[in-house]
């Protein structure tokens, strides 16, 4: 179950990355470093498969070429992910490059590709999906990617095996190439319990801002399907604000809205919201950190947006309702061209009053 979760959010997020990047570039890239066999012993499509057929859909639509570059270092792995992309439907304008490699050696080698690249610098944009077995993802090795314009990256953080092992001698070299400094991880080792774990997840988004320089990171906790033990976190990194709220409004309406996270055997049932009256909560407390923030001033909607989207645990339905309710309720007016009661457009002014 907790893997289902892992592939919806890319399932629901790629359509979207590739119809802003797709729609105004002649070529983009889906990049899967640790690619594994593609279908699962049970039939259960893999990332692979549900980025090949995404790939088609957007480049029938946009009329892009869609590079779909899958990695892995397992030769059994590799082997079986060629076969199932032999049984998927042909389209011309989707270019499927397969590799063996080790991940750093894959990643320097994409980014120097004359294909893709010149001089160096990535000519087209790239979304590189992250899902090791353990530890092997380095900061290193993000930062190199993110160095890069219009790059994206979801990455899979293992939780379970840094809070089993991250405090023993022989994971040490491994936490510090994790972290990208052994800072992070003096800290971390002084945390016990669920601090630990909050401890690791919170430096590790704290380094992807301040080393891989990182502008938006949202995350997605993943329990085990058997007890409320988290197995992994979901982190998705990019220095654009569009990407960063289209994955944010993917994270939030995962399993149980709200909740950003799958949370095991006491996960709700689907379709409750995650706490009883969380959407009035919400809007009552957007409400007042909006006039808080903004008050006596005036912004755009979609400056709102911009300004406050990575503070509040929200999403754009919330500002637009708690906004909405604000100028019923006399404490904002709201303008704007031909604009209709009701209604706010990203154009749109608030005045705070």
């Amino acid at each position: 179950m907790h893997t289902t979760y892992k592939h919806e959010i890319l399932r629901k997020y790629l359509p979207g990355w590739m119809q802003i990047l797709g729609s105004s570039n002649s070529a983009i890239a889906y990049v899967d470093c640790y690619a594994g066999p593609g279908v699962y012993p049970d039939g259960t499509k893999g990332s692979p498969l549900i980025a090949l057929e995404t790939a088609s859909a957007a480049s029938d639509k946009f009329g892009c070429t869609v590079w779909c570059i899958f990695n892995d270092s397992d030769k059994i792995n590799a082997g079986l992910l060629r076969e199932a992309i032999k049984n998927h439907s042909k389209c011309e304008q989707v270019l499927i490059l397969p590799s063996l490699a080790d991940a750093n050696d894959f990643i320097d080698h994409i980014l120097n590709d004359a294909r893709f690249a010149k001089n160096g610098t990535l000519q087209i944009p790239m979304f590189f999906f992250m899902d090791p077995f353990g530890l092997s993802i380095s900061m290193g090795m993000i930062k190199r990617i993110m160095e890069q314009p219009r790059t994206e990256i979801l990455l899979t953080f293992m939780i379970k095996d840094l809070v089993r092992w991250g405090k023993t001698a022989a994971y040490e070299k491994i936490m510090v190439e994790l972290f990208g400094h052994p800072e992070p991880l003096r800290l971390i080792k002084q945390a016990e319990g669920n601090d630990y774990e909050q401890q690791a997840v919170n430096a590790f988004v704290d380094r992807l801002h301040d080393h891989a320089g990182i502008k938006h990171v949202v995350k997605y906790r993943v329990c085990s399907d058997t007890e409320r033990r988290t197995l992994f976190y979901l982190v998705h990194g990019t220095n654009h604000f569009k990407g960063f709220k289209l994955m944010k409004d993917v994270m939030y309406g995962i399993g149980i809205p709200g909740a950003f996270a799958y949370l095991g055997p006491r996960h709700p049932v689907e379709g409750q919201t995650f706490l009883p009256g969380v959407e009035d909560a919400e809007i009552d407390f957007l409400e007042k950190f909006l006039v808080e923030r903004y008050s006596g001033r005036n912004r755009r909607f979609g400056e709102i947006l911009g300004e406050t989207y990575a503070e509040v645990p929200y999403i754009e339905k919330h500002f637009r309702r708690a906004i909405l309710t604000l100028e019923k309720n006399g404490r904002a007016r709201v303008s704007g061209v031909r604009r209709r009661p009701g209604t706010l457009r990203e154009g749109d002014v608030v005045d705070f009053l």
